[in-house]
């Protein structure tokens, strides 16, 4: 090769020289025997960095959590998987890939950023793929010792799960404007799954997905060259769109906010009026309403009707106690 300074067989006897003794390597393992000289450099020896705090990548992953959950429970009401967040780590990718179960499910995501990976075990997917085609009590024991991969037809049905999945984590990231996934491929070995060489460092997000009495690991890597760049913003606190918000401003409008005062006005009942009648009416006329005696009042908020409520008198005052709520209380006039 062209610029090699030594050519294979000279390197082959130093190396058997070192081993017969007949070269001796100064500190370090050095070719040489004086102090100060070059020393070899161990990166398994090198002090790793601890994982950095970063408030916003944390509220991140917690939003994951919530929107997974949330969405899951809808998709699949008698399985209702859940996501527990456990915390994130730093380490190189080597270490995380020498700790993969094989086979496994691993999504190799793309973002403009970079590539990430989302890992799980394939009887949790294979679980929630029984649940897409009916078959919710499937036994775990049995696919777990089985240990084989997705079929296509269980790939296929499962990449639909996955790009659900995807959308809650490209809402998790939606206020840092980062990390919106491109595409996705399915593997079922880490070794197909790289997104890194081994030596990069990589934030590894844990979780632990819960269906049922089921309990398995779930997580997230992030190429430290992918966050590199927003690093800064990883460290502040956001609540929308990245920005960095003021603790006590925070607190004081939100006691402001609770402080604020509305009106209950509750309605006995309505009748209609020609123009004529209401202006005939008189002191001592009476009118019928719309309701029986004994039947639920209407309570109003801010312009909508919020609750039915029961009138009566307590303690010799005027009282309502409110019988239930009414979800998405209709807007109107409150007469």
């Amino acid at each position: 090769m062209a610029g090699q300074i030594l050519e294979e067989e000279e390197i082959q006897t130093l190396l058997e020289g070192l081993e017969e003794g007949s070269l001796k390597g100064g500190s370090g393992g050095s070719l040489y025997d004086a102090e100060g000289e070059v020393v070899p450099y161990h990166f398994s020896e090198a002090e790793e960095e601890e994982s950095p705090e970063l408030p916003a990548f944390e509220v991140v992953a917690q939003r994951f959590e919530r929107f997974f959950t949330d969405s899951m429970a809808a998709d699949f009401p008698v399985l209702r998987p859940a996501l527990a967040y456990r915390g994130y780590d730093l380490d190189r990718f080597g270490t995380v890939a020498e700790e993969a179960s094989s086979p496994g499910i691993y999504a190799v995501i793309q973002t403009p950023q970079g590539k990430i990976l989302l890992s799980m075990e394939v009887s949790a997917a294979r679980q929630l793929v029984g649940a897409v085609v009916g078959e919710e009590q499937q036994n775990l024991e049995e696919m777990e010792s089985t240990g084989r991969e997705l079929t296509r037809i269980e790939q296929r049905l499962f990449k639909r799960i996955l790009n659900n999945i995807l959308g809650d984590l490209n809402r998790a990231w939606e206020p840092l404007y980062i990390m919106q996934s491109e595409d996705v491929r399915l593997e079922s070995y880490i070794r197909d799954a790289s997104i890194v060489r081994r030596d990069v460092r990589v934030f590894r997000v844990a979780y632990t997905l819960t269906m049922g009495e089921h309990e398995s690991p779930m997580m997230l890597v992030y190429p430290m060259p992918t966050l590199d760049p927003h690093m800064e913003l990883m460290r502040g606190d956001f609540l929308a769109g990245g920005a960095e918000v003021d603790e006590e401003w925070r607190q004081q409008f939100q006691e402001e906010v609770l402080h604020a005062s509305t009106t209950l006005s509750v309605v006995l009942g309505r009748t209609p009026l020609t123009l004529r009648d209401l202006l005939a009416m008189d002191v001592g006329d009476f009118f019928y309403l719309d309701r029986q005696p004994g039947e639920p009042v209407e309570v109003w908020v801010g312009g909508r009707k919020r609750w039915l409520a029961e009138g009566g008198k307590v303690e010799g005052q005027v009282a309502a106690r409110l019988l239930h709520a009414l979800e998405n209380g209709a807007e109107g006039e409150e007469d």
